[in-house]
């Protein structure tokens, strides 16, 4: 029971506050399935890592379009959304779907990437291009320090054979060995660690610098502790404790892990946090510390598009292989992580943005789970749709071991059609499905509606397909039958009397119907030339009736000679009264008309 109401919750998802970007943001769903479908291919043209890299390029094409399409507020809102996202994948590229592990160079591009403001925060040109000098500039040593910090050593190498010129002339040259030495060293990678520990210990030990020059030495050692890894120094000029990891690893491996790094700095004293806080934090730092599920548990605030495909890339690499616990009602149920973040996301799909095909694509690759979901959603599907589009989803069936589903549908939308009196359609629908059981009780239908409104169906217009049930013979023969009477072809019109009073195979409350047709021609029988033998074989049915039927049988008849139907008793009992009549009525009048035209064949 509780599986049964999981695949319910699971159908009804929907993404909250989607009202003003549905339709941009349907693209990116649009486009991410094609890198899905190509990846799930049984040969699959692509590896995790490359479609992790295809779903990037999706994600920053999103983005510009978020830019050229939304108006102002919502532009706002919704880029930062995406680029929050963008900062998750592109860190999960890094750390779960990267050829090269433990790829720090590649991490500080991200970070920098994702922090554009940090490497833009001082005047570059204004630094070097000072008229004194850079490193009579305000800004020089925050520069150089935050350069240090980004992992942009080509920039402080710049800066630093920018500013050695000058200072060979200055009142700071007692420091030109230092910047010297720093210059070589960041201008050759990798570091020369040995040199710069030298560098560092000789400026430490020196004691003869004036304040202002002595303040220059105290920041080419910050700069050069930064350099060296300390975590100390590094705490204090970083933005907060993923970029202070980062920048220590980078500069020295033996940092260890983002754990062991965190447990000697916890987070309360990392200075300037805030300064990131519309970054997805905590995500980030799950996963950089390599907490996959806590990872995923954080992710569950953003786009489901984030969770279902990282999930998938996940599995695929055999990286995660729990199950989580889903409450529903008063139990719960335990699905595979990767199942319930894709058949949720895949709902949504469905439901909000109408990628039904991509939705039911998704959910089968869930396993039975998955497919219990397509079938639930189809057995809720609105069928007041085109031909084509019903198609559309039963070809799908058929592709993909539903047939016995796609066949449902087509019985539901011919009883819609029935209920909406479009026999045509409903024929075609019974037919399209091989359903041909069911198509014989169209004309039945038919006949009813014959007889509650008077309207005959042109069954020409069924073109050339063939039917042979009892009641499409029945519902032909009536039709021919009333049509040549009224045409005054009673000559014809006899034929189709005959071939339906012969019958065996007509039911009593029809018969009614066929002999009080037939009364236009027992009454003028020269013309329909009936036979004493039509006549007796006409009273054989008539006796029948008589004698077996009940007055319900006639309730047809009656809606058939009765035209006003909003009078029609509501009550049984007095339906049965006027049924009952009816009857009576019927067989008086047939049985006088028997018997003149027996006397006038046989006088």
């Amino acid at each position: 029971m509780s599986r049964q109401q999981y695949i319910k919750d699971v159908c009804c998802s929907q993404l909250p506050n989607t009202s003003e970007y549905h339709k941009i943001r349907a693209m990116l769903y649009k486009q991410s399935y094609v890198i899905f479908q190509k990846l799930h291919q049984t040969s699959s043209p692509i590896t995790v890592n490359q479609a992790a890299k295809e779903y990037d390029d999706t994600l920053n094409e999103q983005i510009e379009l978020v830019e050229q399409y939304y108006h102002e507020l919502a532009l706002s809102k919704e880029r930062q959304e995406y680029l929050k996202l963008s900062a998750i994948w592109q860190l999960c590229q890094i750390v779960y779907f990267s050829d090269q592990k433990d790829d720090m160079e590649a991490l500080f591009k991200w970070y920098n990437r994702i922090n554009p403001s940090l490497y833009y925060e001082y005047d570059r040109q204004a630094v070097f291009n000072n008229q004194d000098g850079p490193l009579e500039h305000a800004s020089f040593w925050p520069f150089a320090i935050r350069m240090t910090t980004l992992g942009r050593i080509d920039q402080l190498s710049a800066l630093l054979k920018r500013t050695l010129p000058g200072i060979s002339f200055s009142r700071n040259s007692e420091i030109l060995p230092y910047f010297i030495a720093l210059s070589e060293i960041a201008s050759n990678l990798p570091l020369n660690k040995e040199k710069l520990s030298t560098t560092m210990a000789n400026l430490r030990a020196s004691k003869r610098f004036s304040p202002k020059t002595n303040h220059h030495a105290q920041q080419l050692l910050v700069v050069m502790a930064i350099l060296s890894g300390d975590e100390a120094t590094a705490l204090k000029y970083t933005q907060d404790d993923i970029h202070a990891y980062i920048c220590c690893r980078f500069y020295q491996p033996t940092v260890g892990s983002f754990t062991d790094f965190s447990a000697r700095h916890p987070a309360s004293r990392i200075q300037n946090s805030t300064k990131s806080s519309l970054l997805p934090q905590n995500v980030l730092r799950s996963i950089i510390a390599g907490d996959i599920y806590q990872a995923i548990e954080e992710c569950v605030h953003y786009d489901w598009w984030l969770l279902a495909h990282l999930t998938d890339l996940l599995s695929m690499n055999q990286m995660i292989d729990r199950e989580v616990n889903i409450p529903v009602g008063g139990d719960t149920i335990s699905v595979p992580v990767k199942s319930h973040f894709i058949l949720y996301y895949a709902s949504t799909l469905k439901n909000q943005f109408g990628l039904w095909k991509q939705a039911y694509s998704y959910m089968l690759e869930c396993g039975d789970l998955g497919k219990e979901a397509v079938i639930e959603h189809m057995n809720n599907m609105d069928l007041n749709v085109d031909d084509h589009a019903l198609a559309e989803v039963v070809d799908f069936c058929s592709q993909h071991s539903l047939e016995s589903t796609g066949i449902e549908l087509y019985k539901r939308k011919a009883t819609l059609c029935m209920a909406s009196k479009d026999y045509q359609k409903a024929l075609y629908y019974y037919r399209t499905s091989k359903q041909h059981q069911y198509i014989d009780t169209v004309f039945y239908e038919m006949i009813w509606h014959l007889a509650m409104t008077g309207e005959w169906f042109d069954i020409s217009s069924l073109g050339s397909e063939k039917y042979d049930g009892i009641y499409y013979t029945i519902y032909q023969h009536l039709l021919n039958l009333h049509s040549h009477i009224e045409r005054s072809e009673l000559k014809e019109a006899a034929h189709e009397f005959r071939a339906l009073v012969d019958s065996d195979s007509v039911p009593n409350h029809i018969m009614a119907i066929v002999i009080w047709e037939g009364l236009a021609l027992i009454r003028d029988l020269d013309t329909s030339q009936l036979t004493s033998a039509d006549i007796l074989r006409t009273k054989t049915q008539w006796q029948k009736l008589n004698k077996l039927s009940p007055a319900q049988d006639f309730k047809l008849l009656y809606f058939y000679n009765h035209q006003d139907k909003s009078n029609v008793p509501e009550r049984d009992g007095d339906l049965e009264i006027v049924l009952k009549y009816q009857k009576q009525d019927f067989l008086d009048t047939t049985g006088v008309w028997f018997s003149r035209a027996l006397e006038r064949i046989n006088p």
